[in-house]
């Protein structure tokens, strides 16, 4: 980020919220060769950036996006964290405490490991067991109703972008007590009622004690396997988020045309949520996705951000650029608003 023969960096950034009587807030970020990041919002200093999660949101699309579909499960699993952390402060807080949690225990089940003579006490484990599973119901809670938003969204859009000739399916995938979720899910249905992903719901907390006692049984359970390991083996940084296209998964099936068309159609539903959780669009950062999509998907894309606020990055500006759309060119580090003919 910073250029040759420079010693820092410093990035502003100025936004309010779409609404009468909005204040306008301004974040700076200041990185030297020397110093740690400096982070200022409205002038007052910033220790964590993740203080600053949720307050700008925004929805990112660029080509390595592709590898949601293409890789494994810690893509999928990075993609829901930054959807979700975005609307929710209390997932970000509890995967923040999760992930110290882990550490914690990885590294009680290392030192039991590799230091014997210490005679460390295998049920020590059991307390921080306990811990890691409280913050696995909470992230598990909020991932499944996540996908339960973006699953029919993405459908939608899908549908929409192929002219009803594909559907898609996502589905969330525990790394624990998926049976006993879908029991819980099964049971809730035969008593007819609405399977609701309010936060407060009734059915939340019966979702959080199932999966917190399946865990706690799991890692109560296998402390031996795990020390002979070196690692915790259970918890939700083993998740996945499947997707399904037309009843096939995406990953093994799907054509590079399709990935592309379903990570755009993924990115899409994020924003809708967001907008149906917040009441307003987030900000659409497009990083060279044009030259990513053929001409029918390239269309599909500009008529659905009309609406929108979109940045977009492309190395051809081609005959795509909405009428309305103001365009720089940047060279040598330098902006120049450009006039251009639209079409």
């Amino acid at each position: 980020m910073i250029r040759f023969e420079q010693n820092d960096f410093q990035i502003e950034l100025e936004y309010k919220a779409d609404r009468e009587n909005a204040r306008l807030q301004k974040i700076e970020i200041v990185l030297s060769k020397e110093n740690k990041k400096v982070i200022r919002q409205n002038g007052v200093l910033i220790k964590r950036i993740s203080e600053l999660v949720g307050d700008f949101r925004s929805v990112l699309f660029c080509p390595d996006h592709l590898a949601m579909i293409k890789e494994g499960p810690s893509e999928r699993r990075d993609f829901l964290d930054v959807a979700i952390s975005q609307l929710y402060p209390n997932y970000l807080v509890a995967l923040q405490k999760f992930e110290r949690t882990l550490k914690q225990r990885n590294k009680l089940i290392k030192d039991i490991k590799e230091k014997p003579e210490e005679g460390i006490r295998n049920d020590t484990l059991d307390i921080w067991s306990d811990q890691l599973a409280e913050w696995c119901s909470v992230i598990a809670w909020h991932r499944w109703a996540y996908i339960q938003k973006i699953n029919k969204v993405v459908n939608s859009i899908f549908n929409d972008m192929t002219s009803g000739k594909e559907n898609t399916e996502i589905i969330y995938s525990p790394a624990c007590a998926k049976k006993e979720i879908e029991v819980l899910i099964s049971d809730l249905i035969q008593e007819k009622k609405e399977i609701s992903t309010d936060m407060d719901s009734e059915f939340r907390s019966g979702f959080q004690e199932v999966v917190r006692k399946v865990y706690q049984k799991q890692l109560h359970e296998n402390k031996e396997r795990e020390i002979a390991a070196g690692m915790t083996l259970y918890g939700v940084h083993r998740d996945d988020m499947s997707v399904y296209l037309n009843q096939k998964e995406a990953r093994e099936y799907a054509s590079q045309g399709q990935q592309r068309s379903l990570v755009l159609a993924i990115k899409l539903a994020e924003g809708e949520i967001s907008k149906q959780t917040t009441g307003e669009y987030p900000l659409f950062l497009f990083d060279d996705v044009l030259s990513e999509l053929d001409d029918k998907r390239r269309r599909y894309l500009l008529n659905q951000i009309k609406d929108k606020q979109v940045i977009m990055t492309t190395c051809e500006l081609g005959d795509y650029v909405l009428s309305d759309a103001k365009v720089w060119e940047v060279k040598n580090g330098e902006y120049m608003e450009k006039t251009c003919s639209y079409t």
